[in-house]
């Protein structure tokens, strides 16, 4: 099936959804209207509910978007499938940050079973896991995306006078996304020889003079928090 894409609706932290289908992207527009609120959890709740048909059409018989409320008596209907059902166990443990249908049973043994049903393995051990993934990104952008871990390291070569490479290099030092971890001493321009030292003397130029243009090389690592 074609996947489709859409854009977060939130200026702050806007990016691509990606979808199973065009039935999905549309399922997750109109619902999350109905919703009473439109946050992380509801997000993707409904985007969970919108993957497979018959969760999308069973919507109503899962969820109660007037009161906010899962119906985990769903999970035993006999429209279920062993996909839809995962589907079911996923939304409910995103939006609940728990494992509501366990409770249904006072069995101990039968408690455990439905605990095992929204583990990971049982869980992403499917065609779904793809957009398994994308929900949890949906319910938890705050981790999922973020500049944290996007580091690299750089190694900067200037040219100038040693007022203006020590004067850029004290403002790298203030940037707080940099980290200037070594700089080397001014050393010559490539190519520097007698020609180029007398043309920099008949310029009012020389090698004791702060205006004689020199070479520094700084390494640094920079960073998006």
């Amino acid at each position: 099936m074609a996947e489709n894409t859409a854009k977060g609706a939130e200026k702050k932290n806007t990016r691509t959804i990606t979808f199973k289908n065009k039935e999905h992207r549309d399922f997750y527009k109109e619902y999350l209207q109905k919703c009473r609120y439109q946050d992380e959890y509801h997000k993707a709740l409904v985007y969970c509910l919108g993957i497979d048909r018959d969760t999308r059409v069973n919507v109503d018989r899962i969820y109660d978007f007037k009161t906010g409320c899962v119906k985990t008596e769903c999970l035993r209907e006999g429209w279920q499938t062993s996909g839809s059902a995962r589907i079911v166990w996923m939304a409910f443990n995103l939006y609940c940050n728990g494992t509501p249908s366990v409770y249904d049973t006072e069995e101990v043994e039968e408690q455990l079973k439905e605990f095992r049903c929204y583990t990971v393995e049982d869980l992403f051990c499917c065609s779904y896991a793809r957009y398994f993934w994308e929900a949890v990104k949906i319910r938890y952008p705050e981790y999922c995306f973020t500049w944290i871990w996007r580091i690299c390291m750089l190694k900067i070569r200037m040219q100038g006078t040693k007022k203006d490479l020590h004067w850029f290099w004290r403002l790298l030092e203030r940037q707080e996304d940099l980290d200037v971890k070594s700089v080397s001493k001014p050393f010559a321009n490539k190519g520097t020889g007698p020609e180029l030292c007398k043309k920099q003397q008949n310029s009012g130029f020389s090698r004791q003079s702060p205006n004689m243009h020199t070479s520094m090389s700084i390494w640094l690592v920079a960073s998006r928090k």
